[in-house]
């Protein structure tokens, strides 16, 4: 659970060192702004997930996009500085629909 944790930490942090840039547009600032908020709002998931765990409670499985998890895990990871240069590919063929958990997929 730590590392899921760091994870959306380190997109915090890269992201605020980029909103620093004076040379930066609206645009790409409001880009990082949001990269931002997401990050956060999927620590604090993590957060809820963790407490209700240590209550007994479980994760539970539910309806996903796979294509649409794989393309949250491939921007986490892409914003990471020791990532950028590695091109990250996906392809998929078939249904994108399943039944899994997103949050531990991540």
């Amino acid at each position: 659970m730590s590392h899921d944790i760091r994870t959306p930490l380190a997109a915090v942090l890269a992201n605020a060192e980029f909103m620093t840039e004076s040379t930066l547009s609206k645009e790409q600032r409001t880009e990082f702004y949001q990269e931002v908020r997401s990050s956060i709002d999927r620590i604090e998931e993590l957060v809820s997930d963790l407490l209700e765990c240590s209550k007994g409670g479980t994760l539970r499985p539910g309806i996903g996009n796979i294509v649409e998890t794989m393309k949250r895990v491939m921007r986490m990871i892409q914003v990471r500085p020791a990532f950028r240069c590695i091109v990250i590919t996906h392809r998929h063929e078939g249904a994108t629909i399943g039944w899994y958990n997103a949050k531990l997929m991540e």
